[in-house]
């Protein structure tokens, strides 16, 4: 078990480099089996850590609308539980990123904010997405320029193209930030959240082929 910094760089020696580019399918990425038995070495804590992390940020869909006050009371009490300002603000970025998606999502359905904590994320950002309501960036893009996009994308179901641009922008964000952190444990979690994202993108365009496939499959039978 990981109980000092040189375990800590151990474990990320043994770790292949993520690929360049996000969109490098053809980079063998590691299975989440082997991911795991590369983790079996961090200890009982930094094992509970991640697991909470993972799933606090885990966006295997968009939460429904009953689905977000508990997801808000869980995601408040493990922020006020972890004591590890970099973490807390890895998790926060992504909920600024969640709150501006869920102000986008009810406004589509006409479910304007009743109270700021309706929302994942910072209170200050319901806050302004209360206040700008109205206006389509919730005069928000100069803090977040990709709102305008992800606002059209959404409005025009285009949720391939949405999750690609939020995959993306949390890609990048995970690699600046893992410059400056490469043998401790917040290098692991840098490198299990960006694992995530390849791993659903990955997932993506296996599905795009199966799907492809089964439809030269159903035109071949057809004739």
């Amino acid at each position: 078990m990981i109980n000092s910094q040189t375990d800590y760089a151990m474990l990320m020696a043994s770790l292949p480099p993520h690929a360049l580019s996000l969109w490098d399918i053809k980079n063998k990425r590691l299975s989440s089996v082997q991911l795991e038995r590369h983790l079996s070495v961090l200890n009982a804590k930094d094992r509970q850590t991640l697991r909470d992390i993972e799933t606090v940020l885990h966006w295997a869909k968009m939460p429904t609308i009953e689905e977000e006050q508990q997801l808000i009371k869980n995601t408040q009490q493990f922020l006020m539980n972890l004591q590890n300002s970099f973490l807390n603000d890895v998790i926060v970025w992504r909920l600024n990123i969640r709150t501006i998606m869920a102000g986008i999502r009810h406004r589509k359905l006409n479910r304007p904010i009743v109270d700021q904590h309706d929302y994942l994320g910072h209170g200050e950002i319901a806050a302004v997405i209360k206040k700008n309501w109205q206006v389509d960036d919730f005069s928000l893009a100069f803090r977040f320029p990709w709102i305008k996009e992800a606002n059209q994308l959404f409005n025009n179901n285009e949720t391939l193209a949405l999750e690609k641009l939020l995959l993306h922008l949390s890609w990048q964000h995970y690699e600046r930030l893992g410059q400056g952190h490469y043998f401790d444990f917040e290098a692991v979690v840098i490198y299990v959240l960006r694992w995530d994202i390849i791993n659903r993108w990955a997932q993506n365009n296996e599905q795009k082929a199966m799907q492809q496939f089964e439809l030269l499959v159903e035109q071949a039978l057809a004739t």
